[in-house]
């Protein structure tokens, strides 16, 4: 306990295989348009981060983070944050920096093992708009960075956030990259940082990075290459294994002292079995863990139409109203 039962519908035959479950998802949902509304804050480090917001005037809101390379116009955030608006919460979609169609200021931008951005919103959600009771979920990367902030340090975390959830987490980044560096799971990693290597080349052109570096960045086809070249000197980790090691979330898990949902498909094709933390959910008063067969990477689409709400937003609301304190 708390090992959840998997309640998910069995899924059309065309969608039992991972990959498949993926990429239809990604590709045919209808999630719809956010009429967002949105605000840049400050940030300590005087860079600055957007946030996207739909607000009803409900005492509660929901944070969401996305995953790599992503943003607020993911079908993603966009299908969780209309779906949550609906249920009665307001809605802050935050951009990691540098990805809300603008370069941040800093060389450094955002990455698996950073959490004092998720903080920094946190106390603007309290101080600044007034909320008394929030809701954190991050998909695929953007759920790393959420468990790593809940378990690293408890005691500087406002009581106003009442729970969490993540879904598809590289809970362990050292081992998702490995398994992405290999066979046919290579091609996620080419496609993956044909998106993030023209604004990462962009931001060294800005900062005055020398040429040679620029071209190695147009040959990277892994995420080790990638993070050696970039995110490591970018961030001052001593090296790639020292990066790896300080974003790996599932140390963090059993040190949770609120309820945490983690939803992950055992056919996700993005993840190792070093993402699936059933010992630690065994043992855990706090980490709720479900593991549906089939769903694929931030997949949960289930049925050969182009659905609004996947089965993993319907979950996640479930557990929140579950949990929380329903204000």
């Amino acid at each position: 306990m708390p090992i959840l039962d998997d309640t998910s519908p069995r899924p059309h035959w065309l969608l039992r295989n991972g990959h498949i479950h993926s990429i239809y998802t990604y590709y045919t949902r209808r999630a719809g348009k956010p009429r967002w509304q949105r605000k840049r804050i400050e940030t300590p480090d005087d860079d600055f981060l957007d946030l996207d917001f739909i607000q009803r005037g409900h005492k509660r809101v929901v944070l969401i983070l996305h995953g790599i390379d992503g943003n607020t116009d993911r079908h993603y955030i966009r299908g969780f944050a209309r779906y949550a608006s609906r249920q009665g919460y307001d809605v802050c979609a935050q951009n990691s920096r540098g990805c809300s169609g603008e370069l941040n200021r800093k060389y450094a931008s955002y990455h698996s093992a950073q959490t004092y951005d998720i903080h920094h919103v946190c106390n603007y959600l309290i101080e600044e708009c007034g909320y008394s009771e929030i809701y954190i979920v991050g998909f695929s990367l953007g759920g790393n960075v959420v468990f790593k902030y809940l378990g690293e340090d408890a005691s500087r975390l406002p009581p106003q956030i009442i729970a969490a959830a993540g879904v598809s987490v590289p809970i362990d980044l050292k081992a998702g990259c490995e398994k992405l560096s290999k066979g046919i799971y290579l091609g996620y990693s080419i496609y993956l940082l044909s998106g993030l290597k023209p604004r990462t080349r962009a931001k060294m052109k800005k900062h005055g990075r020398d040429r040679t570096e620029i071209r190695r960045l147009g040959r990277t086809i892994n995420f080790r290459q990638f993070d050696e070249l970039y995110t490591v000197p970018a961030h001052g980790f001593t090296d790639v294994e020292d990066y790896w090691q300080q974003a790996a979330s599932h140390t963090y898990l059993e040190k949770l002292d609120r309820p945490t949902l983690l939803i992950t498909a055992l056919d996700d094709p993005f993840l190792s079995e070093e993402s699936f933390p059933f010992g630690i959910a065994s043992r855990s008063a706090y980490l709720h863990f479900c593991a549906p067969l089939c769903g694929g990477h931030v997949g949960f689409l289930y049925r050969l139409r182009r659905g609004g709400v996947l089965w993993c937003d319907e979950r996640v609301l479930e557990f929140f109203e579950r949990v929380g304190g329903n204000g």
